[in-house]
């Protein structure tokens, strides 16, 4: 329990870019399918409320190949779209963005 105390405030001590990165890092080669034909993976999703609206995007890394020099620590999560292939909201630091949910190319605004 002490270890993951300190985990825990590792966490909390990252700013959001560095915290979207550990948590893809740490489940890049999990899978959540339950069935040996499915594919499944977690996400990290942005909620907000505005009024009584929800909406949901899902964070996304920046595409390493657009930026070679990746970004600072604390980038803010700023940008937004929809990915061209699965039509997923997506919101990142980065304008060329990965779509977590497909794997593809994904522009913010």
């Amino acid at each position: 329990m002490e270890s993951q105390t300190a985990v825990v405030q590792y966490l909390r001590s990252l700013a959001d870019k560095e915290l979207a990165e550990v948590f893809y890092e740490v489940l890049r080669c999990r899978t959540t399918s339950d069935t040996a034909e499915g594919k499944g993976h977690f996400v990290l999703a942005d909620v907000v409320q505005e009024g009584e609206t929800w909406s949901l995007e899902v964070v996304a890394l920046a595409d390493p190949a657009e930026y070679a020099k990746g970004w600072l620590a604390g980038a803010p999560v700023c940008q937004s779209g929809v990915c061209s292939d699965c039509g997923t909201k997506v919101r990142s630091w980065a304008k060329h963005m990965i779509c977590p949910v497909c794997g593809s190319k994904a522009y913010g605004t």
